[in-house]
């Protein structure tokens, strides 16, 4: 009797083979959960980035929207101070503009936008972003222009593929990302 107790004893340990499938078991857990956060930080990325793209191109029809209005203030045809400024290159090749800044032509590599350490995007002085705004001004007739601002930036990874980013024809092909906002503004007279 005293045989079998020593025996029972000895038997309360793991096998080889139940520590391979434990640790098996816990490696694709680790490894999902790794996974997950890995999806996770790469998708708020991707939120972050459309939603200051998002952000540049509603400031970019702002800026039109505020020569509109500044032009009407002072008694001026608003069309045509918008035509001053950009001297018809808006609506073939587009124009970069800030809030700070008049209208000037889209060069052929387009420039980035500057974070400042205000917080504010502009040209001016600042840190070099990934962004680029380009806003393109075409007249509809009837007092009516059609205000269209692409704004995009280059990406190193995605989840997506290019095509369900890009959104849009008018976009270079150059840039992995890219948003449009588009508004048509009246004449108040």
């Amino acid at each position: 009797m005293d045989f079998k107790i020593h025996y029972k004893k000895l038997n309360k340990g793991f096998t080889i083979v139940e520590v391979a499938v434990s640790i098996f078991v816990l490696s694709i857990a680790i490894i999902g959960v790794f996974s997950a956060f890995s999806l996770v930080a790469l998708l708020t990325s991707d939120v972050e980035e459309r939603f200051i793209a998002v952000y540049l191109a509603q400031e970019g029809v702002e800026i039109i929207r505020n020569i509109r209005d500044t032009s009407w203030v002072v008694g001026d045809d608003w069309n045509a101070a918008i035509s001053i400024y950009d001297d018809g290159e808006c609506t073939t090749n587009g124009c970069q503009a800030d809030i700070d800044k008049n209208l000037v032509p889209w060069l052929a590599y387009g420039t980035y936008l500057n974070i400042a350490a205000n917080g504010f995007y502009s040209y001016g002085e600042g840190t070099e972003t990934k962004f680029k705004r380009k806003i393109i001004i075409e007249e509809t007739g009837a007092g009516a222009i059609h205000v269209s601002v692409e704004v995009s930036w280059n990406k190193k990874a995605t989840m997506l593929s290019p095509e369900e980013l890009a959104g849009t024809a008018d976009c270079s092909a150059s840039e992995s990302n890219c948003v449009v906002f588009e508004e048509y503004m009246y004449d108040w007279h």
